[in-house]
């Protein structure tokens, strides 16, 4: 018979293609994606076979980091402030404190570092010298009977720190003066 002339129009589909870009935080790893572990950005592609007898997929993933995000205070407190406390965390001295603060907007978690300073109390002294005479004596508000010393905190009225006031009371006796005369 005849000889039979077969035509074949053969048209090659494309391989699907799916791209994410995927921004992840710091603290978020490792992520997984679909099977694939990352410990930091990078970008990986592989090809899925089809399960319907269709094509198959290339599956593409850009994976950026986004830095957690930082809050740094310095504050600086008087002696008499301590102890001090902020967000919970409490300081009896001088100190550096870091810690992470989760996000409650689904976003990154926030490091907050604190640097605490302490300035000491201002230090006031006076050594003061009365004549017995002189006694009762008053000296800003106190009333001495005799020799002492008494210390005292005096609260500042311009926000900085509290003065501690010390003052050194001596009594000189009077002098005393017997003439004999004939």
């Amino acid at each position: 018979g005849c000889d039979t002339i077969r035509t074949l129009n053969l048209t090659v589909t494309p391989l699907l293609t799916v791209t994410r870009d995927i921004a992840v935080c710091e603290n978020q790893f490792p992520y997984t994606w679909l099977g694939h572990i990352f410990n930091a950005a990078g970008t990986i592609t592989d090809t899925v076979a089809s399960t319907t007898g269709g094509c198959d997929t290339i599956r593409t993933l850009n994976l950026t980091v986004t830095p957690l995000l930082s809050v740094t205070r310095t504050l600086d407190v008087c002696a008499n402030q301590l102890p001090y406390t902020w967000f919970g965390h409490v300081f009896s001295g001088a100190s550096t404190i870091i810690d992470t603060v989760p996000s409650t907007t689904g976003g990154c978690d926030t490091i907050r570092t604190l640097n605490l300073t302490v300035t000491p109390l201002l230090t006031v002294t006076r050594d003061i010298a009365v004549c017995a005479n002189q006694l009762p004596y008053t000296w800003l508000g106190h009333v001495f009977n005799g020799a002492s010393t008494i210390t005292d905190t005096v609260t500042s009225t311009t926000g900085g720190c509290d003065t501690i006031r010390t003052l050194n009371l001596t009594v000189t006796p009077l002098l005393t003066v017997t003439r004999t005369l004939d």
